[in-house]
């Protein structure tokens, strides 16, 4: 797997220190990025080692030539752009009659152009500044071309003696030489010409020979692309062939699925009949059960309607033994307030009447002046018969009730003994007041 893109085979293997593989098209792109960037050799792009050769996986040769993947004409497959052509040496011109040929100045040095500012004149597009600015590298690296030497200076005695020897009259005179050298002079420019042409041509013929290549790469190419083209129709072939039998098969097994589906089907048929029978069966049975447990039903709710009523009656006579009930205690109740008041205005009758019978004793004796007898303490209730009766705090007036008969008391009303002991009014019963 192409370690670059994770998605194609390995096609292409470089000859770098790792012997690192790739996809021929992450490698082609690698090295159209190298060209765009003028670099001078391609890079592995895993370990950064200069790639002098790829080996084609498949062919077992060397890959396609640099040419086919963008590099510029004349530049080797890997390494180093090739060494241009040692330019022409140029030739001086004809030097004017009379007067000798001054020597050839230097060539001054154009001013260099600022880093990352481009020249007002020159190439536009891209591949053309790349291929300009290798070529500019391969002529830095060439060794300079020999100094061209300085034509001699022409002879100037016979020249000269013949000028000094023309008649007055005649206008002047041509020297055989220099006719020769004017007739020569467009033949020169045409040989120049014909150099520069021939130059072009060289180049074009080189350009055509990397296209050449870069076409018989893809035609190779092409050709393998072919060749695993036929290969994957030769495989859906085999794969069609397969598909035709495993279709007949699916057919074969459909056939038989089919029948058995019919049989499954009879025999479907068959147990529904029967299954129709046997629910028909069951139907009246569950009619006759149905009928019978309706008839229950209505027996079971006839005796519930029976029930009801006389649940009906029995509550009612509950009902009315409880207002029965209510009205007797409402009676016993009143006939208690009724008994116990009746004995309270007995007691305080009494009570009175002892009084008086006291007070007239009382005034009797101190009439006859003599002494009153000791007065005894009343007798203490018998032993047993005291019990505590609870007192509610609080109320207004405060009340007791009495543990033997359970008679409300008033304390404001309620007698006492010596001991300090409550009467009760109603059953004259001794018991001990405690605060509830």
């Amino acid at each position: 797997m192409c370690p670059i893109c994770l998605e194609r085979p390995n096609r292409l293997r470089a000859d770098c220190a790792g012997s690192h593989e790739f996809c021929s098209e992450c490698m082609q792109q690698w090295r159209r990025q190298t060209v765009l960037k003028a670099d001078t050799s391609t890079k592995c792009p895993m370990c950064r080692q200069p790639i002098n050769r790829v080996v084609d996986l498949r062919a077992g040769g060397a890959a396609a030539p640099a040419s086919s993947w963008g590099a510029p004409p004349g530049a080797s497959p890997w390494g180093a752009p090739a060494a241009a052509p040692a330019p022409p040496a140029p030739r001086a011109a004809p030097p004017p009659m009379g007067r000798p040929a001054p020597a050839p100045a230097p060539p001054r040095p154009a001013p260099a152009a600022p880093p990352g500012v481009a020249a007002a004149a020159g190439p536009t597009t891209m591949g053309a500044r790349v291929r300009a600015r290798q070529a500019a590298a391969a002529a830095a690296a060439a060794p300079p071309p020999p100094a061209a030497a300085a034509p001699p200076p022409p002879a100037r005695g016979a020249d000269e003696d013949e000028r000094k020897e023309e008649p007055p009259g005649d206008a002047r005179w041509r020297s055989p030489a220099l006719e020769s050298r004017r007739a020569e002079a467009p033949l020169r420019e045409e040989l120049a010409a014909a150099k520069r042409d021939l130059e072009r041509l060289r180049a074009s013929l080189e350009a055509s020979a990397a296209d050449l290549e870069a076409a018989r790469g893809d035609a190779s190419h092409a050709a393998r692309q072919a060749y695993d083209a036929r290969r994957e129709a030769t495989a859906a072939a085999a794969r069609a062939e397969a598909l035709e039998s495993d279709l007949g098969a699916a057919s074969a097994a459909v056939d038989r699925e089919r029948r058995a589906a019919a049989a499954v089907e009879a025999r479907a048929a068959q147990d529904a009949e029967r299954i129709r029978g046997l629910i028909g069966e069951q139907t009246a049975a569950t009619r006759a059960e149905n009928d019978a447990l309706k008839r229950d039903n209505a027996r079971l709710i006839a005796q519930a309607r029976d029930h009801k009523q006389q649940l009906e009656a029995s509550a009612a006579n509950e009902r009315d033994a409880l207002a029965r009930l209510d009205r007797a205690t409402r009676e016993l109740k009143s006939l208690r307030s009724q008994a116990s008041q009746h004995l309270n205005a007995q007691w305080n009758a009494g009570q009175q009447q002892q009084q008086q019978q006291a007070l007239t004793a009382q005034r009797a004796a101190q009439a006859r002046a003599a002494p009153p007898p000791p007065q005894r303490a009343p007798a203490p209730p018998p032993a047993g018969r005291a019990a505590a009766a609870h007192v509610s705090r609080g109320s207004n007036p405060r009340s007791w009730n009495c543990p033997h008969c359970t008679f409300a008391n008033l304390l404001h009303r309620t007698s006492r003994t010596a001991a300090g002991l409550c009467i009760c009014e109603l059953c004259n019963m001794t018991s001990e007041l405690v605060d509830a």
